[in-house]
């Protein structure tokens, strides 16, 4: 298989790198910036420069495109992958306009495309094991989840004014951040009942974001998400009446350094246990992200089943349909329930 990457930001610190990992050929780059397509492409003895993308799309030599782009721009790619019957591997969220993004799912489902959305935390061995160790329904799905989520980004650190910064291109914390939270939440705890943001920035809303969940199964979250803060931490604690489950990262790598805790409460004692699993990626020496990545993209070497496909693409629409309904709570101040 042959993979064509289109856009060399994300791209190229990533993405390339996790094609390479999982030892697919990268046989061509697209990029608006030629000179930096001209040194990126020579430095990786890559043969193929496009200006325009959708001529990388339909050369035949390339079965797999990878996009990395604004999020607004992502739709009218993956129509056009589509129409050329590529694999796709793209970032979240899929796009700005729930309309559109209907539409593509649509497409997809019919036209029977592969595609998969670079949702990682839920290929990290720590978050699977976090996910065992969750009361099941079965004995009551009950209590509270917390998740803090602090990181400076490299626009807020370098005080740069980019899409990154913009809601309406795809960027912003509600775009860049929470897709990732609510993917693994979901993961976690099953359906969304309802979403509140109940705080924001009101300027521009890219450097904090506080907002509310409850579950389908009575399960309610607080997510804080800051974007300028140099103490960086991913946690996520979840609690009931008899235990606390803590999955933390405060490290410089947000997806590397995860410590699994889990707090009994006996007697009104708080007993501590570091729970141990398989971190694999604690010995990986490059970005952590190339991991994750590399072990999605290693699920596009497999013939995927129609009933896989068919699960995979509701599950993206169900989250872009999350997605949604917070931007509707961010624009109405309002609890938005999912329907």
């Amino acid at each position: 298989m042959k993979v064509g990457i289109i856009g060399l930001g994300h791209g190229q610190r990533v993405l390339f790198e996790s094609f390479k990992l999982s030892n697919i050929k990268i046989l061509g780059v697209a990029s608006k910036d030629q000179k930096k397509a001209e040194i990126f492409s020579k430095k990786n003895n890559i043969i193929k420069k496009y200006k325009n993308w959708k001529e990388i799309i339909k050369d035949d030599e390339i079965d797999i495109i990878a996009i990395a782009v604004p999020a607004v721009h992502q739709i009218k790619i993956i129509r056009e992958c589509i129409r050329y019957n590529k694999i796709i591997f793209c970032e979240k969220p899929l796009g700005t306009n729930i309309k559109s993004i209907k539409t593509i799912i649509n497409e997809l489902e019919f036209y029977k495309r592969n595609i998969i959305i670079d949702y990682i935390f839920c290929e990290h061995n720590a978050f699977k094991k976090f996910k065992s160790l969750i009361p099941k329904k079965s004995k009551f799905m009950y209590g509270h989840v917390d998740v803090i989520f602090n990181t400076q980004s490299y626009a807020m650190k370098n005080k740069l004014i980019n899409w990154k910064l913009k809601p309406s291109l795809g960027g912003g914390l509600i775009n860049l951040y929470l897709p990732h939270i609510f993917d693994y939440l979901i993961y976690f705890f099953g359906q969304i009942f309802s979403i509140k943001i109940i705080k924001k920035n009101k300027k521009n809303f890219s450097t904090k974001l506080n907002c509310d969940i409850k579950f389908e199964s009575g399960i309610t979250a607080n997510i804080k998400i800051e974007a300028n803060n140099p103490n960086q931490e991913h946690t996520i604690r979840y609690s009931n009446e008899k235990n606390e489950l803590i999955l933390q990262n405060k490290g410089k790598d947000y997806t590397k350094n995860f410590i699994l805790y889990l707090i009994t409460i006996i007697k009104n004692k708080r007993l501590m246990k570091i729970i141990k699993f398989n971190n694999d990626i604690k010995k990986f020496k490059k970005d952590s992200r190339i991991l994750l990545s590399s072990k999605l993209i290693n699920k596009l070497k497999k013939p995927m089943s129609r009933k896989n496909h068919l699960e995979s693409i509701k599950r993206y629409f169900y989250v872009e349909k999350v997605l949604n309904k917070a931007r509707l709570s961010l624009n109405l101040n309002k609890e938005m329930k999912i329907n």
